[in-house]
């Protein structure tokens, strides 16, 4: 999924518009597209805008993302997650169609510089998301050991600001008995809700003031919707 990420993003090119490369950005990392384009507010301070939106997209993205491997590896969960992550995806949707909309300078895929992405499937990439992963499950396994079910939303939190690839491939494994399909779903949502909060820090801490103004209350507003998805389902 990383590499088909990868391949998009170099289809979209690195002089299209930000916007435009968030999107597909978020196939690879929505949390290194915000760093990266938090940075580079500073630098072009007019493409606030662009930017911003392209953060917004890239974690639109990442809920499409999180549901592919949920489903992929187990369906239970997928299905148990689906409705959750409905509400901050239909969220991101509108937002990102907004900000998309004709005559805006999200909307111009106006030709910028762009820093191309690293193929994750070089060896040192592989390594280190194996790592991740075993990583997570060792984690899982312990705080369920040691705390029984409460303690896995708290990890789940923990994770979802480090990586949601490892989250989710952990809690979709969690999720193997009945009493468990719920809780693994929940666990993916609350690491949504802490990547999201994670990037909201990192926009408002690095960007510029129209970015931070635009990408924050972005990231806020999906924040929120993520709540919303926790405590409705």
């Amino acid at each position: 999924l990383n590499f088909l990420g990868f391949v998009a993003r170099r289809v979209v090119g690195v002089t299209r518009g930000y916007a435009y490369a968030g999107l597909a950005g978020g196939l690879v990392s929505s949390t290194a597209v915000t760093l990266n384009f938090a940075r580079r507010s500073r630098l072009e301070p007019d493409a606030g805008m662009g930017l911003a939106a392209g953060v917004v997209g890239a974690c639109t993205i990442l809920v499409v993302r999180v549901m592919a491997v949920t489903f992929f590896i187990n369906q239970a969960a997928g299905w148990a997650l689906l409705p959750m992550a409905a509400i901050p995806f239909a969220a991101g949707v509108l937002l990102t169609a907004w900000a998309f909309r004709p005559g805006t300078p999200a909307g111009d895929p106006a030709t910028v510089p762009i820093e191309p992405p690293s193929n994750p499937l070089r060896l040192g990439s592989a390594i280190r998301l194996a790592l991740l992963f075993q990583g997570a499950l060792m984690a899982l396994t312990w705080v369920r050991g040691e705390f029984g079910d409460p303690g896995v939303l708290p990890l789940a939190a923990l994770l979802g600001l480090t990586d949601m690839d490892a989250l989710t491939v952990s809690m979709a494994r969690l999720g193997t008995e009945q009493g468990t399909v719920h809780l693994a779903a929940q666990a993916i949502t609350v690491g949504l809700l802490s990547n999201t909060l994670l990037k909201f820090a990192v926009a408002v801490t690095l960007g510029t003031a129209q970015f931070r103004r635009l990408a924050g209350a972005g990231l806020a507003y999906l924040a929120a919707a993520t709540v919303l998805a926790l405590l409705l389902v």
